[in-house]
């Protein structure tokens, strides 16, 4: 669903006149639409970043805008799977090694490092582009787990 959903908005997008980014405020029922989709499918599915993207490619949301909204939200909807999932008694926590713990907390402190000369550096186009890249890989890792635990 969320491959379709991207691919769909992709098609879409490409169909606008403007190149141009919205200045105008988005409802509020697109808003918490949007909320609301991304935190089920976070729970369900582990891609609650789809929805957002697809939000912010409708919405023409600037890259600069999202990326810092888009931490609080990804901040505040994952402590809420975690809060929710261990309340129905159904949280699994990772086993990772102390390797893939180093590993990930390594890769968290470049992102962080390199994020603002990237953004520098980066056209909204490419940002864009790089945004639905990464939700795809997400939704893609989510269809090939779940097809491996089948």
């Amino acid at each position: 669903m969320t491959l379709v959903l991207l691919g769909v908005v992709v098609v879409l997008d490409r169909f606008r006149r403007s190149d141009g980014e919205s200045d105008r405020v988005h409802s509020l029922l697109a808003t918490t639409t949007t909320g609301i989709t991304a935190g089920a499918i976070n729970v369900v599915a582990g891609v609650g970043g789809v929805p957002l993207s697809v939000f912010a490619v409708l919405t023409r949301w600037r890259s600069a805008a999202f990326a810092a909204s888009s931490q609080f939200v990804f901040t505040v909807m994952c402590v809420a799977t975690i809060a929710g999932l261990a309340t129905v008694g159904s949280l699994e926590l990772p086993t990772f090694t102390a390797a893939q713990w180093v590993g990930a907390a390594a890769a968290i402190f470049v992102g962080v490092a390199a994020g603002p000369w990237l953004a520098r550096h980066t056209s909204q186009r490419t940002a864009r582009t790089i945004m639905l890249v990464t939700a795809g890989a997400g939704a893609v890792a989510s269809i090939v787990k779940g097809i491996t635990m089948a």
